[in-house]
């Protein structure tokens, strides 16, 4: 099997809803299809753990098969360890979803890194901002939204509008000062076309991509057009 992707829910703050995502994505994925491990870094509480055992517990109570996801804690402290216990837990699986209770501010090479954080945490864990705390759980709640429907659950009650529910205005609220500096920044160079700040969404888009290189276009057609002449000398 390929090496699987990885999804790493890390905060250091208790109560901001990493467990707790975390365990519905690795769920809402394997409903999906996908084979799913899912790692627990935190030994002492173990919350994603406790919750994939209740969950255990509740198909043996019922007799029933619910999509679940593959689980383990590493009970560990080095990082050996830690790359052999992804090592056996990704044998079988396409996804890996990871529950951390510290957050670095160096990235790990994830495909998604989610940090639901709080504004009293310390630069350490604060050091990727709000990343996709808003819009993971709008994912979340389309793709349980289309599993329950595709089961029929809608067919006598009335669908969610979960459209009413995103509130952009609070998302954006999350951050307000990093986007306003970042175009006061342009606007006070008169730096609308190239600039720093393509060079850095590039570099910052390959290093995430594991790629060696990345190129900022204009536009979608801009993108596949480049593509297409790819193979030209």
């Amino acid at each position: 099997m390929a090496q699987p992707h990885f999804i790493v829910f890390a905060n250091e703050k208790g109560g901001t809803g990493k467990s707790t995502t975390a365990v519905h994505t690795a769920v809402a994925l394997a409903a999906t299809g996908h084979v799913v491990g899912a790692l627990d870094l935190d030994s002492r509480q173990r919350t994603m753990t406790r919750y994939l055992e209740n969950r255990d517990a509740t198909m043996r109570r019922l007799g029933k098969n619910l999509p679940q996801a593959k689980y383990r804690v590493f009970e560990g402290d080095s990082v050996e360890g830690l790359e052999l216990a992804l090592r056996e837990l990704a044998e079988d699986v396409d996804v890996i979803v990871v529950d951390h209770h510290k957050c670095s501010p160096e990235l790990p090479r994830a495909a998604a890194l989610v940090n639901p954080n709080r504004l009293d945490e310390n630069d350490l864990a604060a050091a990727h901002g709000h990343l996709a705390a808003v819009g993971v759980a709008f994912l979340l709640a389309i793709a349980l939204v289309r599993t329950l429907r595709a089961r029929g659950h809608f067919e006598n009650r009335k669908e969610p509008d979960l459209f009413a529910l995103l509130d952009l205005v609070a998302q954006y609220q999350t951050i307000k000062d990093e986007v306003l500096a970042a175009m006061m920044s342009v606007i006070e160079r008169q730096g609308f076309i190239m600039g720093p700040e393509v060079a850095q969404l590039e570099n910052a888009v390959a290093q995430l991509s594991h790629s060696k290189h990345a190129i900022g276009c204009a536009s979608g057609t801009d993108a596949l057009l480049l593509f297409g002449r790819l193979d030209r000398p």
